[in-house]
């Protein structure tokens, strides 16, 4: 999703070094979050449901794919909050920093522009301006909002890992025991109790918690055994059933978010099961999945210009066809596909490929 998704490799400067699981688990959380924006695009569009079976539908779904981003959070905690990596703070705001500022500005604007002509039916200079401030306000497409996220724990990981260094072990764990109490346990309880108001004293927390919780595989890595497979596999599919089986009878309805401990469980249980799998895994083919992690960011970036074409260009969503959900893996494959090859396309560009994909 940022840098993480070309820096995996650098970390290490041999074949044999490279974690082959985090390959995957990127690729795996890029056709996630694609399908997640698909989804998301279509009713924000559209801005109604027509019926309950549409409504659930959708719900299961975006279930199903809501462990991406924290997946993502957390490759890049394991990279960057890697105990036994030292990065300067000119590499840290040099490199890293500065990739992201310009993510921000290479893209952003031209996608805060394209909003603009889309809404406004015209092109007028003062457009490119008003671009600019809505990337400096975070007002350019909703996507971005990942690279604000990432930008600011870029900024802060130089402290971030001296606390680290200084803080023992168990008092991190109990920290993040604390954290993922006061962002997640705490509010879904006061949901339970039907306590609507379920304001967070720490919203951004979760996403620390995530970051912080990369960081901890480091420390679970020799722990996790082939053996735990079955056990955390029984475990996903137990609450993706009652997931999806509260969603069909509506007898616990509540929309979830990355704070859910639905969310945060299943995604750390993805976690240990692709290093759980990393002996398995290091062998399948490392050159496909290397090259297809280094599009990743790319096609992040950029698969909202080819929904947002049909969805704010054309007036066309899923929802607008016959059988709506027969046709989300077309839009899905679609948006993909033209990612992929405008990514691919971009990385030609050597300064961009250098400095920014």
């Amino acid at each position: 999703m940022t840098e993480q998704m070309r820096e995996c490799g650098k970390q290490n400067s041999s074949k044999a070094a490279r974690t082959r699981c985090l390959d995957i688990l990127r690729v795996a959380a890029t056709l996630a979050v694609v399908l997640l924006h698909v989804l998301s695009g279509a009713v924000v569009s559209r801005g109604y449901f027509a019926n309950d079976g549409e409504e659930t539908i959708y719900w299961i779904l975006m279930d199903l794919v809501s462990w991406s981003v924290p997946v993502f959070l957390m490759i890049s905690g394991y990279l960057f909050l890697n105990p036994g990596k030292r990065i300067t703070l000119k590499e840290m705001y040099g490199k890293y920093v500065s990739r992201i500022v310009l993510a921000l500005l290479l893209f952003g604007v031209p996608f805060a522009g394209m909003e603009l002509v889309l809404s406004e039916k015209c092109f007028r200079v003062n457009m490119i301006w008003r671009s600019l401030w809505m990337v400096l306000t975070g007002k350019s497409w909703a996507h971005m909002w990942y690279l604000y996220l990432i930008l600011v724990l870029y900024l802060f990981t130089p402290l971030i890992k001296w606390v680290l260094e200084k803080l023992p072990v168990r008092v991190i764990r109990i920290g993040m025991v604390l954290i993922f109490a006061e962002t997640s346990l705490i509010p879904f309880v006061r949901f339970c109790m039907g306590n609507t108001d379920i304001a967070i004293f720490w919203p951004g927390g979760i996403y620390l918690f995530f970051y912080l919780e990369g960081y901890l595989l480091h420390l679970r890595k020799k722990n996790t055994s082939k053996m735990q497979v079955p056990g955390m596999l029984a475990i996903a599919v137990c609450m993706i059933g009652i997931a999806c089986f509260s969603r069909i009878t509506k007898i616990f309805w509540v929309n979830m978010a990355y704070n859910h401990p639905y969310t945060v469980i299943l995604s750390m249980i993805f976690m240990r099961l692709a290093f759980a799998c990393e002996g398995f895994l290091q062998k399948k083919n490392t050159a496909l999945w290397e090259k297809l992690s280094g599009l990743c960011f790319g096609i992040y970036l950029t698969h909202p210009i080819f929904l947002n074409l049909f969805y704010k260009g054309f007036h066309k969503t899923i929802f607008d066809f016959r059988y709506p959900y027969l046709m989300l893996p077309l839009f899905w494959v679609g948006a993909l596909g033209g990612a992929m090859v405008l990514s691919m396309l971009l990385g030609r560009i050597k300064w961009l490929k250098k400095h920014v994909l």
